[in-house]
Parts: structure tokens; C-alpha cells; sequence
């Protein structure tokens, strides 16, 4: 974007899911509306919640929805507003404690998974004919026993839907397809993008 933010536009969120393996590994995925989450940041993080909830450091992801309209973490990006010291010490407690609480509210899922295209959403900027793309969406299904617990959704396309001219926070197109995927799947689901 062209500045700082002047305001709020829709909400931010971050999401936790703590996944066991019967028998084996247990992992946790976060996802956050944010521009990017810094190396030392999403270290300290992994470090943090591998000790909150018994896992090691590498098997702790945090991912960022890249939405250029939200909080700039990493330093070099401040031209367009860095986020407070406060907000940054915030964000992390709050990553670490909903993973904590993810962790506790473990039950019993099948996993499934499943692919599909979008066309004509995406586009390559640098690239006049707007080419190439990945058109790709991937989707990993937690399913508990009462339905969907949690959508985990991957597609490759920066969150710029607004342009560089907006200059209000916003979880951009990723946060209103997990706003609606959760609307549509109805109270407990949890849904994703990475």
C-alpha cells in the first residue's frame, strides 16, 4: 500500500489447529492476517508453543495470509507503518495461547483432502499477458463426527484485492473466503488459509 493505515475495514484474525497423529506426531498450524511474520518473530513463536503444548520447534507452522492490508511486523517494511512493540508482543502471546487452547480442545477427525482450479482470479503483475499463475487450490478437511471441524484452504495470490490506493486494515479476500467457509459450514468449524 501507498502509507500507514487510516483505519479499520474488516477484522484481522488468527487461527490455530493442533493436530496428533494416532500414535505419532503431533503438529500445530497458525495462520494470521498479516503482511509477513519476521524469522526471529515465528521463531520465538514456534519456541514458545512447542513448550506450552509438549511438541518440538519444527513441528510448529506459522503463515501469514500476506494481506497488504494489514500490520507490517518486519522492519524493513516500515514505509507503510511497522506495527507497534505492543501489537508485535500481543500477536505473539496471542499466537501461543490459541495454540495452546487448540491443543486442548483435541478430538477425534478424519483428514481429507482434495484439489481444485481457479481461473481468472489471480494474475502475474509482472507480466503483461498476466501469466504465469498457479490456479491451484488445495484443501485439507478435519472432519469430526457431529461434520467439519476444520477447512484448511492454500491458494497462491497475494491479498491486493482493494489496491494500493486502500489504506484501511483488512483480512482482504483470504479473510472473507474463511469468514464464509465458516458461515457456510455452520458454528464449530474452523476455516484456514495459508
Amino acid at each position: 500500500r501507498k502509507g500507514v493505515s487510516e483505519g479499520i475495514h474488516d477484522p484481522l484474525m488468527a487461527r490455530a489447529l493442533v493436530v496428533e497423529r494416532a500414535g505419532g506426531e503431533t503438529v500445530a498450524l497458525l495462520t494470521v492476517d498479516v503482511v509477513g511474520v519476521p524469522t526471529p518473530m515465528a521463531r520465538q513463536v514456534r519456541e514458545r508453543i512447542a513448550a506450552a503444548i509438549g511438541i518440538t520447534p519444527d513441528h510448529v507452522m506459522v503463515s501469514a495470509s500476506h494481506t497488504h492490508s494489514g500490520p507490517v511486523l518486519e522492519p524493513s517494511l516500515d514505509t507503510i507503518g511497522l506495527a507497534s512493540e505492543h501489537y508485535r508482543a500481543t500477536l505473539a502471546d496471542d499466537l501461543v495461547g490459541a495454540a495452546a487452547a487448540a491443543a486442548k480442545r483435541r478430538a477425534p477427525v478424519r483428514l481429507e483432502a482434495a484439489s481444485g482450479r481457479i481461473e481468472g482470479i489471480g494474475r502475474n503483475r509482472r507480466h503483461d499477458d498476466g501469466l504465469p499463475v498457479d490456479p491451484e487450490v488445495g484443501l485439507l478437511s478435519l472432519l469430526s463426527s457431529s461434520g467439519p471441524a476444520c477447512r484448511f484452504v492454500k491458494y497462491a495470490c497475494h491479498a491486493v484485492t482493494l489496491g494500493p490506493d486502500n489504506l484501511q486494515i483488512t483480512a482482504d479476500y483470504p479473510g472473507y473466503a474463511m469468514r464464509f467457509i465458516e458461515r457456510v459450514m455452520g458454528p464449530g468449524t474452523v476455516a484456514m488459509f495459508a
